[in-house]
């Protein structure tokens, strides 16, 4: 477990459903969910985003069969220290075969970026022929994970599965080999 943490969490999954509009997509998608939305699933898990620099809760949708490129969550344009490096993981619907692997990078020419250079939106991506799988985890439980290493997530089920990635600074800039303090969430507690 060198990139990730298990933790128990029971957060109100059948309410965070109803509020969070899900578009039926083509393929895998982890995105913003809509800015009201955030704020309102913040009060209902009694998150106080005051005290937070900056936050995000991404939609993790993934249609059955399906999955995404490997990559870090670390744009390359902003200084190290405010590089986001890991994010608590809460599975919503059908997660047990949803499954989060890491890599690490065996040939520095399969690196590549993509985003607008400058605009702080340039993500570095991995091909998989210059890639090493290094650990896998199951998205069937919450954990805390690290997002700043090479990562993919792959969904072998049939069914659609949903989970939300919750990222508040200045708590995510930590990494999960290094923090040893929770995420500011109230219930949240290591396993």
């Amino acid at each position: 477990m060198n990139h990730y943490k298990p933790v128990q969490w029971s957060a109100p999954v059948d309410t965070l459903l109803s509020l969070i509009p899900v578009a039926e997509y083509a393929t895998a998608q982890v995105r913003p969910i809509n800015i009201a939305v955030q704020h309102t699933i913040f009060k209902l898990l009694n998150i106080g985003i005051s005290k937070c620099e900056h936050y995000n809760i991404m939609l993790v949708y993934f249609p059955p069969n399906s999955k995404i490129d490997i990559h870090s969550d670390k744009p390359v344009d902003i200084p190290e220290e405010i590089r986001i490096s890991q994010g608590i993981i809460l599975p919503l619907q059908s997660c047990d075969n949803l499954i989060w692997n890491w890599y690490k990078a065996v040939n520095p020419e399969a690196i590549y970026h993509y985003g607008e250079e400058g605009n702080w939106k340039r993500v570095p991506f991995l091909r998989p022929w210059g890639s090493e799988l290094i650990e896998t985890v199951s998205c069937s439980k919450p954990f805390i994970s690290d997002i700043g290493t090479f990562h993919a997530l792959e969904n072998r089920s049939d069914q659609t599965a949903l989970a939300i990635s919750i990222r508040l600074m200045p708590w995510s800039y930590g990494t999960v080999q290094t923090c040893d303090a929770l995420p500011p969430i109230p219930g949240v507690s290591l396993l």
